[in-house]
Parts: C-alpha cells; sequence; structure tokens
C-alpha cells in the first residue's frame, strides 16, 4: 500500500488509523498493545546502479584523499637526504 492511499479497515497502514494518535502506544496504562496492527517488514534490494551511484561521491573523495596524501609523502621523500 502506498502512501497516499486510503485503505480498508483491515489495513496494515498505521498511518490510516492513526495508531500515533493515541497514547496507548505510549504508555502501559490503558491496555495491551495490539501488535498485529504493525505492518510487516518487507525488504526491497535496489538495482546495483543505485548503490554505485550512493557510493561514487565517497569513492571519489577517498581517492582525492589518497591522492593528496601520496603526493605529500612522495614530496618528503624527495627532499629528504638518504
Amino acid at each position: 500500500m502506498r502512501r497516499g492511499d486510503t485503505g480498508a479497515p483491515s489495513s496494515p497502514n498505521l498511518q490510516d488509523k492513526e495508531a500515533f494518535a493515541s497514547q496507548q502506544w505510549f504508555a502501559t496504562n490503558d491496555g495491551p498493545v495490539n501488535w498485529a496492527d504493525l505492518p510487516p517488514f518487507r525488504f526491497q534490494p535496489a538495482a546495483v546502479g543505485v548503490y554505485a551511484q550512493r557510493a561514487l561521491p565517497e569513492l571519489l573523495v577517498l581517492l582525492l584523499i589518497n591522492v593528496g596524501l601520496f603526493m605529500g609523502t612522495f614530496l618528503m621523500f624527495v627532499k629528504m637526504e638518504v
């Protein structure tokens, strides 16, 4: 079920039921919580391209830091007398 859909009365979507409008979820003095109302977790893996696109900026930063540190180390080594 998508976010804007209106669900049936037996819908597991908590927004349709306004479940968190009640203090029952935050206090135990109002009786037991109906855990069957919670939606089941469903993992939906993304495509490989999405993961690559997310990792690309961090990989570029890592590459730039690596090149900078290598250049600094190389210049220190060249200037050092052995």
